[in-house]
This record gives C-alpha cells, structure tokens and sequence, in this order.
C-alpha cells in the first residue's frame, strides 16, 4: 500500500499538498496516480450506483421505526402532510447543502476500505462531522484511525448552546424579512377569476434590476408564450406568485406590477399577502410543537435505529437542526400557512400548474391545493434534470405517506425523460411536453458567424455567487500573459450581478440582452458547474467550456455530452483559449434534448386549448 508505511491509507481533506510515496485517498479533487485516489472521479466513473445508495440511504430514514413509530410520522405537521419532506436531509438541495457530497464520498471510502483493507486510516481534515463519520467506519471494518481531532466535551451542553444559537439566528432573520416583504400584503385583495375555464399558475417572481421590464419579466420568463396562448383561447389565469428579494429591488414594485396587470383575464396575487399577526402566531405555534417532537426523539435513537450506516448519521446531523431550530424551520412552516391561506380563499381550480423543483416548499403547495378541494395539479419542470440533481429523484414514485405529489410532471424534452427514469422516476407520471423557457424557434442552431482574428468569449454566470467568482478567477489566471486578442463579454444570473472591477485583468462587457443573441455573437462559451445556459449555448453550436469544481461533483446538464469540453484548473483552460478557431458553429440536434415547436402542440393537448 506504500513503500513507507505499509499498510497505511492517507484520507486528505486539505487544501496543503497530500504526503508523497504514502498511499492516499483525496476528499477534493479529480487527480489520480498509483498513490492517490480521487473519490470524486470514483463517483463519476460509478455514479449510478452510489447515486441510488445515496437516495435509498436518505429514503429509507423516514421509515426508521422510533420509539414503535416512524420517523416521518412523529413530525407530522398535521394529517397528510409529514415535515420530514421539508428538512434539508431529505430535500438534498445541493443549492442549501452539500452534505449529501459528503454521504458520497463516504460511500466511495466504505469501498476503497473494503478493497485495500489497510490496517491504519490517518485522517486528515478540520470537519468534525467528517471526523465522527469516518471514525464509525473504521470501527465498522475493525481498522485503528489516526485523527488529530478529538470529540468536543460536553456533547450535551453544546448542543443546548446549538439550538439556543440557531434559534435566535432563525427569530432575527425571520423579522428582517418579514419587515422587508410586509408591503406585499397590500396585493391581498386581488379578484379570482372565478371559471371553471380558469387555469392557475403558482410560480416564483424572480426580477432582475438589468431587465428591460423588470416586474414583467419577474414572472414571465418561466412560461414563455403559454400564458398568451391561453389568454388568446379564452382561458382565465389566476396567478399566485412567490416573492423572491433581488438588489434593487423593493416590494411596492412588486405590488405595483401585479396591481397593474390585475385586468382582463388575469388575476396576480403573492403567496405572502396572506400574512397576518393571527398567521404568525400559528406559526410560532406549529414551530413550537415541532420543535418539542424533534427534542423528544433525540438523534441518538435515530444514529442506534439506522442500521444500514449509522456512521453517515454525523455529516447530515447539521442539517437536522438546521431544518428544526434555525431559519430554514420558520420558512418552511411559514410556507405551510401561507399556502393554506391563499387556497383556502381562492374558487375551485380545475387545472393548476407549478413550477417543479422538489423544494421544500413544494409539499406545503400540494398539500394545501388538495386540502381545499383543487383540481388537477401538474408539475412543470422548467429546466434540465442534472444527473446529481439529487431533488428530482427523490419521492421518485409519487404519492407517499409523507409528501404529497403532483398528479403529473411535465418536463421539457427527452433529455429530462431519459434522466428521470434512469433514476427510477416512475414513468407513469411524466408527460413530455415543449420547452416554454426555450420557445419562439430562437433556439434553431446557427451556422453563421461573422469571423476575425479576434476570440470573443462570452462567460455565463452561475445561480451560485461561489461557482461564478470561481470561473472569472480561473479565466483571470488563464489568460494571463495570453498575447492572443480576446474580448469577453460577461451575463451574470439575474439574481446575482457581478462588479467588473472586481476583476481588473479581464476588462468585462456586461450584457443583460436576450441570452441567444449572445450566445450567436460568440466563438467560445465559458459557464459554471451549475448552469443550464450551456445546454443552449451546445445546441447553438459554440464552443462550450464548463468549468469544474474541486470540492465538488459535475452538476452540469451536458455531463454526458461528447463535445463539450470540461477543465480543472488553469492550464487546460488557457489551451482551449489559444487554440480555438473563430467564426466556426457546430450545431447540435435539440431534438436530443428538447421538444421546441413554437405552436407547442403537447401543451395544446394537455390543456385542451
């Protein structure tokens, strides 16, 4: 195992360079060599298997048995509806969390173990949780851990500060935005329209202060023509939006915009214009029964009653306070009220329509829309299902005892089909229909560019400010002493806009205009590990560069995809960005990916327009 100290297996968890000619097992990064293992490349090259690992590990914690109960039932919130879908541990937002990462990697450590059965593990790493985990496996093969970390003292006591420390932090922030989005309420008084032809639409108000109009486009850019095409077949709308705060941007804007558009056949309202003082202190009263539940089971007869890998238990148990003593339990049940509210009020909805993520605020939604007597509810997922997207695989076969489901997922073309049911979605409940967010034919790939001597680089900014400063660091060291001519235009997420001066050496172009006509003025395409745009950017035929992350797994949409170039670290970037040609498309088939006809025939068979 090493020539050094044989038998000994090195776990690295730092950003200091591993020891040489010791054998070792690399948290981060994708390199390898005799000696060093990477546990993220493992996950890559096997990621179908530890993938359903992972998912059937957290499933199957809703159905331990404590106390003769289960689980999810003793934080049932009331009935049909169990809290256990809400916590971070089972939603597994990689946007909230990354320790469903950790959960993996341990997965892939359990094997490497089994495999190389070395008589020593040294671990190296700050992460306690981390720490606890790897000790409970190494007990489990019978093998002696080295770990400079010990066991913090007084477990009891630290974790009474714990919950005292994440419950003022919830109480805080809870106030400041309440106190942020109190003039919401002003848009209660909204007008249903009350149709048995009405169709209504629950999705998320997002604007961004470089939209050309910012509260239009808040809701408008998740649906494309469908809303139009309804309005024009004389369908209603009744839309019930969910706020979401941008810089710049204040409430009042917001209310004015709905207020404005509350004509003709389109009702606008917020989910939180349903707040009241009665409704918050049913809040406070839910959070205090859930909170006396949760301390009554306890986390050791949960770790005691796992025993499929109690010693996984350590790196989610963060999480699990999280999601019942901080900020994350105030929201999640302020959801569930204000659901309850807004549907409650609302005339019978035949047909309804949501934005589908599997978010921990989705289940309240259904919840309510069922409780109060609603009709037909369809889930419209508006984006590619990325592999280690672990949200749209969970729940994967509908209706269970504790969360509440759609009665149908519409997703936008075959490449979401193809991934959902590689991942044992139940196929009964997915119908293919076109993609809203791509519509107009705008998507058609494109063989013409006009061609100089000069590169230009359009660079795609990440929902997740991290992978975005991450990519413009990474370009920034690339192209240093590049003689080459390059310009480089810069879209950030419209939720998360970058100062250029923050990075001097690349003397960005900011474009907020419509993602295809920058993506058709360039040669060379550079986005993060998260974003979908790439997809488009494939499809139109340029170059595409995804940067990966170190600490990470590849969440892009074209993880697959042959063609697309993926990078690490400077070097390879800075080869791609000498050696690409200018002028030149390669368009690719959307057929693979997308249904795109602008008449949007399956939405029109759908919803019988």
């Amino acid at each position: 195992m090493s020539d050094h100290e044989p038998g000994l297996l090195v776990v690295w968890d730092s950003p200091e360079q591993p020891p040489d000619g010791v054998r070792c097992a690399m948290w981060d990064g994708y390199h390898e060599d005799k000696l060093r293992t990477s546990l993220l490349q493992r996950l890559e090259r096997d990621g179908n298997r530890y993938r359903e690992q992972c998912l059937e590990w957290v499933e199957g914690l809703s159905e331990l048995k404590i106390h003769g109960e289960r689980l999810a039932d003793l934080i049932s919130l009331e009935p049909g509806l169990s809290y256990w879908p809400m916590t971070l541990v089972a939603e597994l937002n990689y946007l909230k969390s990354r320790a469903f990462l950790d959960i993996l990697r341990l997965l892939v450590l359990e094997e490497l173990l089994d495999e190389l059965r070395p008589q020593r593990v040294r671990l190296v790493t700050a992460n306690s949780a981390i720490g606890q985990s790897v000790s409970g496996l190494c007990d489990n093969f019978g093998i002696q851990l080295e770990w400079s970390g010990a066991k913090p003292g007084f477990p009891r006591l630290r974790r009474r500060i714990n919950i005292a420390r994440l419950t003022v932090g919830a109480i805080l922030r809870t106030g400041r935005w309440l106190f942020h989005i109190w003039p919401l309420r002003q848009a209660r008084g909204v007008t249903w329209r009350n149709d048995p032809q009405s169709v209504f639409i629950c999705t998320y108000n997002l604007a961004a202060p470089t939209d050309e109009d910012m509260e239009v486009q808040a809701y408008a850019r998740y649906w494309g023509d469908l809303p139009a095409l309804l309005v024009d077949s004389s369908r209603p709308l009744n839309w019930l939006h969910s706020y979401l705060p941008a810089p710049g941007r204040r409430p009042q804007g917001a209310v004015d915009g709905a207020t404005d558009r509350n004509v003709g056949m389109e009702s606008h309202a917020f989910v939180q214009s349903w707040l009241s003082i009665p409704l918050l202190f049913n809040t406070l009263q839910r959070w205090r029964r859930l909170r006396r539940a949760v301390r009554a089971i306890g986390t050791r007869p949960i770790e005691m009653a796992n025993g499929d890998r109690p010693w996984l238990w350590p790196v989610v148990d963060d999480d699990w306070m999280e999601s019942f003593f901080g900020p994350t339990a105030l929201g999640n049940l302020l959801g569930v009220e204000l659901f309850d509210g807004a549907l409650a009020e609302m005339p019978r909805q035949e047909i309804g329509l949501y934005l589908f993520e599997n978010q921990s605020w989705e289940p309240s939604f259904v919840h309510a829309w069922r409780k109060h007597g609603h009709g037909r509810l369809l889930a419209v997922a508006h984006t590619v299902a990325r592999f280690w997207d672990l949200r749209y695989y969970r729940n994967r076969q509908g209706v269970t005892a504790d969360c509440p489901a759609p009665d149908l997922v519409l997703v936008n073309g075959p490449g979401t089909v193809s991934a959902m049911t590689d991942a044992g979605v139940d196929t009964s409940r997915i119908v293919e229909v076109e993609a809203l967010r791509l519509g107009n034919g705008v998507l058609r790939p494109d063989r013409h560019r006009p061609t100089d001597s000069t590169l230009h680089l359009l660079v795609l900014g990440d929902y997740e400010p991290s992978s975005t400063a991450r990519l413009l660091g990474l370009l920034e060291s690339a192209t240093s002493g590049l003689t080459r001519s390059i310009t480089t235009t810069f879209r950030p997420h419209p939720n998360y806009p970058v100062d250029p001066s923050e990075f001097p050496c690349l003397e960005l172009k900011l474009t907020s205009g419509p993602m295809v006509e920058a993506l058709q003025a360039a040669d060379l395409v550079l986005g993060g590990n998260v974003t979908s745009a790439t997809t488009e950017s494939f499809v139109l035929g340029r170059r595409t560069v995804v940067v990966l992350d170190q600490s990470g797994l590849n969440f892009s949409p074209l993880r697959s995809m042959a063609g697309v170039d993926f990078v690490a670290n400077d070097v390879e970037l800075r080869d791609i960005l000498e050696t690409c040609d200018t002028g030149v498309a390669t368009p690719q088939s959307a057929i693979s990916l997308f249904h795109l006809d602008e008449q949007l025939p399956r939405w029109r068979k759908l919803l019988r327009i």
